[in-house]
């Protein structure tokens, strides 16, 4: 006998032919809701966990760690059309940071293991992801209280940029107020801030940005070769 409820797939079907007709105009947690005969959603906390007013952090930084930054970014340029942003020769890595115009990459080689927070100089993957805040002392605050570790930055600068912390599985994260270069805030609102691209390049880094590019292209030539 089939059940008056509507299951949850039939729900989203609902939801997402109610989008595409343009007629729904609520937030889809709240749309699926009622329609799949779930318990509301109130908008103001977190889906339905009894928390306190949400304040909403936008991903807006991606850090991979890796063996040869000119190399990936030529990689991410050619193979998914981004923009390189700038180089990098810090104190804890030297990159490069591409974007796709609202999320910034950086491409990092960590100098020490002691630089690289953690994961060690030589790991490769995702090193860590920034949220862009509208208060950076007071989300620093909501994080520490949910159980996150403070490890880098001045968690009391109101201007605060990379301010890191631990998730609960270790994961390294930054919260900043005034986000980074070429990304964007909220695209879209009326709000939103924009970075612009500064398109910044150090002189030290031609030789590994020209050989990165033979690289690339060798790379394309090879597989030409091999489709024919």
């Amino acid at each position: 006998m089939m059940s008056r409820h509507v299951s949850f797939f039939e729900a989203l079907r609902t939801f997402w032919r109610a989008t595409d007709e343009g007629y729904l105009k609520e937030p889809s947690c709240t749309a699926v809701a009622k329609v799949s005969h779930f318990p509301p959603v109130n908008p103001a906390t977190n889906w339905r966990f009894p928390m306190a007013k949400q304040t909403k952090g936008h991903i807006r930084h991606v850090a991979l760690s890796v063996q040869d930054p000119w190399e990936s970014a030529e990689f991410y340029k050619e193979a998914l059309g981004l923009e390189e942003v700038t180089e990098l020769d810090g104190a804890l890595a030297e990159g490069v940071f591409l974007t796709d115009g609202v999320v910034n990459l950086a491409l990092l080689k960590f100098k020490t293991d002691a630089a690289s927070q953690g994961t060690g100089k030589d790991f490769v993957g995702i090193h860590h992801i920034g949220f862009w805040v509208d208060d950076v002392v007071e989300q620093g605050k909501i994080v520490r209280n949910t159980g996150a570790t403070w490890i880098m930055g001045d968690p009391n600068n109101p201007d605060g940029y990379e301010v890191k912390h631990t998730d609960l599985s270790g994961i390294i994260f930054d919260i900043a107020a005034h986000g980074w270069a070429g990304s964007q805030k909220d695209p879209g609102q009326p709000g939103n801030v924009m970075h612009a691209n500064p398109k910044r390049r150090l002189a030290q880094f031609d030789e590994r940005r020209a050989a990165a590019r033979t690289n690339i292209e060798a790379r394309k030539a090879k597989q030409a070769a091999a489709a024919e």
